[in-house]
């Protein structure tokens, strides 16, 4: 073999080597731990002829937008978190980037203790998002020998937070204070 074909052999192998290890970086690396947002307790309020309602901060730590959504409060009952977790039939919503916001949800009646699961997750940038629809199309193509294409949507990371445990005497002092 010629001087000038090795050449081109160790270029064109040095090249598959690097394509390779950027796929390779690109489909299994992973994300790492994430820091949940913060969430604390900011009070209550009520409106007229309204059930009293407990309002959370939630703060953004990322530098990119975060989704999230509260479900329905759960109450400790012997010592035990019910485990039941339902959506409160609102939206998700999306806090900007190191963004804070505020949420009301309804105080459960007859409660001793409860906190609120709160939903949450990070919008992914366009580089994760190739490399989800890359990861699924490799995925596809080896175990049907088809293609997805490039408009799949993104299967979101999704994580749950806690707010702060709220107690019934919490809800007693606050209602003193308004009677005052």
């Amino acid at each position: 073999m010629s001087a000038r074909g090795k050449r081109i052999l160790a270029v064109g192998g040095c090249v598959v080597i690097l394509f390779a290890s950027l796929v390779a970086i690109v489909l299994f690396t992973g994300k790492g731990v994430r820091t949940p947002p913060a969430i604390t307790f900011a009070g209550f309020t009520n409106a007229v002829g309204q059930n009293t309602a407990a309002i959370f901060s939630i703060k953004n730590p990322y530098a990119r937008p975060v989704s999230f959504f509260p479900l329905e409060p759960q109450v400790r009952a012997s010592g035990d978190w019910v485990s039941i977790a339902l959506p409160t039939g609102g939206q998700a919503r999306k806090l900007g980037p190191e963004g804070e916001a505020n949420f009301t949800v309804n105080v459960p009646v007859d409660a001793s203790a409860w906190r609120v699961p709160v939903l949450w997750s990070i919008e992914p940038n366009r580089l994760e998002d190739f490399r989800y629809k890359l990861r699924n199309n490799w995925i596809e193509y080896r175990e049907n020998g088809t293609l997805l294409g490039w408009r799949i949507g993104y299967g979101l990371e999704s994580f749950t937070n806690y707010t702060p445990e709220v107690s019934h005497s919490e809800l007693q002092g606050a209602k003193a204070l308004i009677a005052e």
